[in-house]
């Protein structure tokens, strides 16, 4: 017995030892990364080969742009080497980038706090200040607070002339509620953020 005991406090200091010289070590080669590589090291495989002049495998393309949390950022530095015609051509729309958008919005937002698990998109409004709303449900499984209140409501908008351009959305939304916003509703909403709606 004494035996085991001490074979287990061995596997947890050597454990132990691993993860914190691995903590050193990130934090080391976060400091060291310039502005450029920073912003793309959730997705350094991509970034790496691309950065040697190499074109990196289909597949890690296609991980990265499956995910929602790395799928607009892949196409943004696919885009910056000159070669967003590797990007899956299936996930080339706007509906596609704005699930992207809204998912990464929703894990930094304070109430949600979350990816969620699921997220569909329901259809497109257009607002009279020339701002084109894309609008999503989405919902989250147990154990998230969210989960009980089933499918959510999420809204993308975008100048209306550059709804296919995929640059940044002007706004991204939700009350977390599964009432939809009315026109009006999101007008406000956008002059209440002082949205260069028609610059």
């Amino acid at each position: 017995m004494e035996i085991v005991q001490l074979i287990i406090g061995i596997i947890v200091i050597v454990s132990l030892k691993f993860i914190i010289i691995k903590i050193i070590y990130n934090r080391i080669r976060i400091s060291k990364l310039t502005r450029e590589e920073l912003r793309f090291d959730s997705i350094r495989p991509i970034y790496k080969k691309l950065k040697l002049g190499e074109i990196p495998k289909i597949s890690i393309i296609e991980k990265y742009a499956n995910s929602l949390e790395s799928r607009t950022l892949t196409y943004n530095l696919l885009n910056k080497f000159n070669k967003a015609e590797l990007f899956p051509k299936e996930l080339l729309t706007i509906e596609k980038f704005s699930e992207s958008y809204l998912a990464n919005w929703l894990n930094m937002n304070d109430d949600f706090d979350n990816f969620p698990d699921e997220i569909v998109f329901e259809n497109k409004m257009e607002l009279k200040n020339e701002i084109t709303i894309l609008v999503f449900k989405f919902k989250t499984y147990e154990p998230h607070i969210f989960a009980e209140k089933d499918w959510l409501k999420g809204y993308i908008g975008y100048k209306s002339s550059e709804i296919n351009s995929f640059k940044d959305p002007e706004i991204i939304m939700s009350n977390l509620s599964n009432e939809n916003l009315t026109d009006s509703d999101l007008e406000k909403t956008i002059e209440l953020q002082k949205l260069p709606a028609n610059s």
